[in-house]
């Protein structure tokens, strides 16, 4: 069992590169020690709408280009 376990660990590290922050990146702040594995994003009040919490399977690292960022008074949602 063990010998298995080991042998799916190597493959799966052959795939999986360690992500590297820079100081000038923008990253998430973890929510606590409880959550290793949950972020919660700092959304200010015009998304208080959305869900602010997310599993680290859904983040990605993100290339921004902030010229190309759009405004949030672009923005508009549908009250439902």
């Amino acid at each position: 069992m063990q010998a298995a376990r080991d042998r799916q660990k190597s493959y799966a590290d052959l795939k999986h590169k360690p992500m590297e922050f820079q100081v000038k990146n923008k990253t998430l702040q973890g929510i606590g020690e409880s959550w290793r594995c949950a972020y919660k994003l700092d959304l200010p009040e015009e998304l208080s709408r959305v869900h602010n919490t997310l599993h680290v399977s859904n983040l990605k690292k993100c290339h921004a280009n902030e010229p190309l960022a759009v405004p949030l008074d672009g923005l508009h949602f549908d009250d439902k």
